[in-house]
């Protein structure tokens, strides 16, 4: 793998997305998926219904930060308001798309 200079936690390759498959997507029908099929990038201060359906399950969402990789970890300050705002993202999707299987109901053959 190619290094370059970094905080050295993460190497900078891997740090945006996983390259897996590289190739360019639709922008008529996904405007959001810049780089790869896998990649979509997202903005956690957006506040509105479409960017929450936006979500595609199964895609490398991601989120630029103006920190180091230490970001999201004990030692940030400011990681509650992180994860605050990835958690109400993520309920907000559960709620709308109702992706999230009943794991008190089961189905049985007799």
């Amino acid at each position: 793998a190619h290094w370059v200079h970094n905080d050295g936690i993460v190497n900078t390759y891997s740090q945006v997305y996983p390259r897996v498959e590289q190739g360019t997507a639709d922008a008529a029908v996904e405007p959001r998926r810049p780089r790869s099929e896998s990649h979509m990038s997202i903005d956690l201060e957006v506040e509105n219904d479409s960017h929450t359906t936006a979500l595609i399950k199964g895609t490398w969402h991601t989120h630029r930060m103006g920190k180091n990789h230490l970001c999201g970890t004990h030692w940030d300050k400011e990681a509650h308001h992180l994860y605050a705002h990835v958690f109400k993202l993520l309920n907000k999707w559960v709620a709308q798309n109702n992706s999230v299987p009943d794991s008190t109901t089961t189905t049985c053959a007799t």
